[in-house]
């Protein structure tokens, strides 16, 4: 039985389990039974489907197979069922200091991880008797399980909004609106020269970045690209483009992370479709994952050569950029595509003498800079003069930052958090954090920006960055932070926080004890939902 349960993986959805009895009495038998993810639902249909209906009623299939039990097991007297999904454990490492057989190394940790540990278990709750039984042959404390009045595995509940009838269940589809400063058709490099832009997904089509990389890859003109990747598609346009590339003739350098957790697997097949093009793939940085996203054209243009650099707080990924609000930059400044230079070649092993200057980057810098940052406003603060910190991050945790934040606020600097996950700082604390307000916004797109702004006495400063503010980004990885420097795009992120701390529709709250509670409308008051707002802004400025 113990070998058995070692072969159930999470890939299996949810398992159904009967305790036998013999006719003794004696109960000494588990019997498991993997619940089917397609269909899970059965509809009972009056008239044998004839007649139209109004109440659609289905039955899970689970609840069948638990039902007709006793079919399955003749001679046996079913004591107890239940249904559970478990979760092994991720964290296997693969020794990455040597580039020798890293690959296999991590192929066979890939297999491994199936049949790890189990860390957690979702169950029903009707039958102690298995809860018990399953508790101890897993290797389970209490803590470890949960049990659940709902059905187990409730993902697959989303089926149901394709049913006829069932509309009001979805979300009424937006459109990703063209960005106005890039024309219908031609290529990209003029607009890209007129001046910095900003691109703002899903609200904005992805498509400019897959049209800068098609673009680069059929140019005769171009002759390098480098770029890196974290995560992307299953079917990747951007893959495509790079390989497209290659076969042209062109420097190809990219760096695949392959420590990407749970996306190691679709990172290797890249590897090795890149690699049988003539991409130079790097894909191992010991001890770091690579989180950066950045991609660097170079093309031949009058006497030398122009760079083309894109920045983003997210991954070249297709598939998730209409479902992830993320913002990034196109732009030719001379001196933030040097920087870019310096962390590809660092990032392919070249030793280099500079140091990046506009591009900050981590382990090296990033954490410093912005402990220095916060440092210069609580300086501002206690001189009277204009003191300020916004950030917008998906988690925050770090206990130097946060031991920062709460000396900044002691200072007097006013402080507007925008955190959508984790976050180990409490606002309100008399004395200790009077001064910072945290927010998060809960809504139809996963909120994965990161941008901060920096008041600086008077004279203000904004970046965006690939980095939350946590000790795994901060110290454990590649990551960037870079500057906004063109007034206009400055203006549009200030208009951005603006409208998420305005939220009032999907917004939450920190409290001075921890708790989370719902922003309500006050009296007189009108909605405002931030994804909605900016729908709409994006609308209209696609429509100018």
């Amino acid at each position: 039985m113990n070998k058995l349960l070692r072969t159930v993986s999470p890939m299996c959805g949810c398992i159904l389990v009967f305790l036998l009895s013999d006719d003794a009495g004696k109960q000494d038998q588990l019997a498991i039974i993997p619940v089917p993810e397609v269909p899970r639902f059965v509809f009972l249909s009056p008239d044998g489907g004839v007649a139209p209906v109004k109440k659609v009623e289905f039955v899970l299939i689970d609840e069948l197979i638990r039902y007709f039990g006793s079919a399955f097991f003749s001679g046996c007297r079913i004591t107890g069922t239940g249904i559970f999904k478990i979760n092994r454990s991720a964290s296997m490492t693969v020794d990455d200091s040597s580039d020798d057989g890293f690959i296999e190394a991590l192929e066979e940790v890939l297999i491994r991880r199936r049949y790890s540990f189990v860390v957690r278990m979702t169950s029903t709750h009707e039958s102690p008797a298995f809860i018990a039984r399953m508790s101890e042959l897993f290797q389970l404390d209490e803590k470890d399980v949960y049990l659940s009045e709902a059905p187990i595995g409730l993902s697959s509940f989303a089926k149901i909004t394709e049913i006829d009838g069932f509309k009001r269940l979805r979300n009424e589809k937006w459109k990703h609106f063209a960005h106005p400063a890039f024309p219908s058709d031609g290529t990209l490099w003029d607009s890209i020269k007129a001046g910095d832009i900003l691109l703002h997904v899903p609200y904005q089509s992805y498509k400019p970045v897959i049209r800068l990389l098609s673009d680069a890859a059929e140019d005769p003109a171009v002759t390098s690209i480098r770029m890196t990747l974290y995560r992307t598609s299953k079917s990747s346009p951007v893959v495509r483009a790079l390989v497209d590339a290659a076969k042209r003739g062109k420097q190809v350098t990219v760096f695949v992370e392959l420590k990407a957790r749970f996306d190691e697997e679709r990172n290797l097949g890249w590897v090795k479709r890149l690699q049988k093009h003539g991409v130079r793939v790097v894909y191992d940085l010991p001890h770091l994952k690579v989180h950066a996203k950045l991609l660097l054209i170079m093309r031949r243009e009058g006497l030398g050569e122009q760079g083309y650099l894109h920045l983003s707080t997210g991954n070249y990924n297709d598939t998730t950029a209409r479902l992830y609000a993320d913002i990034s930059l196109f732009t030719v400044n001379p001196r933030m595509i040097a920087d870019a230079q310096i962390i590809f070649s660092r990032l392919c092993g070249k030793y280099t003498p500079e140091n990046p200057h506009y591009i900050i980057t981590a382990p090296e810098a990033l954490k410093r800079t912005l402990l220095e940052h916060i440092e210069r406003e609580i300086d501002f603060a206690r001189l009277h003069k204009p003191a300020r910190i916004v950030a917008k991050m998906n988690s925050l945790s770090h206990p130097e930052l946060i031991a920062a934040i709460y000396k900044a606020s002691q200072a007097g600097v006013r402080i507007d958090l925008n955190v959508r996950g984790i976050c180990m700082l409490i606002p309100g604390q008399r004395g200790i954090s009077d001064n910072v307000r945290v927010v998060s916004i809960i809504d139809r797109y996963l909120e994965h920006s990161r941008i901060f702004y920096f008041e600086n006495g008077g004279n203000p400063e904004w970046y965006l960055s690939s980095a939350d503010w946590m000790p795994r980004n901060l110290e454990r990885r590649v990551e960037l932070l870079f500057p906004v420097l063109d007034k206009q795009n400055q203006l549009l992120l200030n208009y951005f926080f603006s409208v998420y701390f305005a939220d009032n529709v999907k917004a939450f709250e920190m409290q001075p004890d921890g708790s989370w509670h719902r922003k309500t409308l006050q009296q007189g008051q009108p909605p405002v939902r931030a994804q909605e707002t900016f729908h709409r802004f994006f609308e209209q400025q696609a429509a100018n």
